[in-house]
C-alpha cells in the first residue's frame, strides 16, 4: 500500500503541472488574440441573456417589493412631517396669541399712562 503512494503522489504532481501549463497557455492566447476573447465574451453575454430571461419573474418580484417599501417610507416620512409642521402651525398660533395680548397690555398702559398725564 505504501508503495503505491509515491506512484500516486508522482501522478497528482505531473497533473497539476500540465494543468498549470495549460492555464498559463491559454490565458496567453486570450490575451493576444480578439477572436476568441471576442467568443468567450458572446458566451458571457448569451448567459447573462439567458439569467436575465430565467429571472425576470424574480426581478420583478424584488422591484415590485422594493417599490412597496419604498411607499411606505414615504407615507411614514410624509406623515411625520405633516405632524412636525402642525405643531409648529400651534407654536406659532400660541405665540401670536401671547403677542396681541402684550400689545393689548402695552396699549392699555399707554392709554392710562395718557390719562394721567392729561390729569
Amino acid at each position: 500500500m505504501f508503495e503505491v503512494m509515491p506512484h500516486v503522489i508522482t501522478i497528482v504532481g505531473v497533473l497539476i503541472f500540465i494543468i498549470t501549463i495549460v492555464v498559463f497557455i491559454f490565458v496567453f492566447i486570450l490575451m493576444f488574440n480578439p477572436k476568441i476573447r471576442g467568443k468567450f465574451m458572446s458566451k458571457q453575454i448569451k448567459a447573462t441573456k439567458y439569467m436575465m430571461d430565467d429571472s425576470k419573474d424574480d426581478i420583478q418580484d424584488v422591484s415590485t417589493n422594493l417599490a412597496k417599501a419604498t411607499k411606505d417610507s414615504i407615507e411614514i416620512t410624509t406623515r411625520a412631517i405633516k405632524k412636525v409642521l402642525q405643531m409648529i402651525i400651534f407654536i406659532v398660533n400660541i405665540v401670536v396669541l401671547v403677542l396681541i395680548k402684550i400689545q393689548n397690555f402695552v396699549k392699555s398702559v399707554v392709554k392710562n399712562n395718557n390719562v394721567l398725564k392729561n390729569e
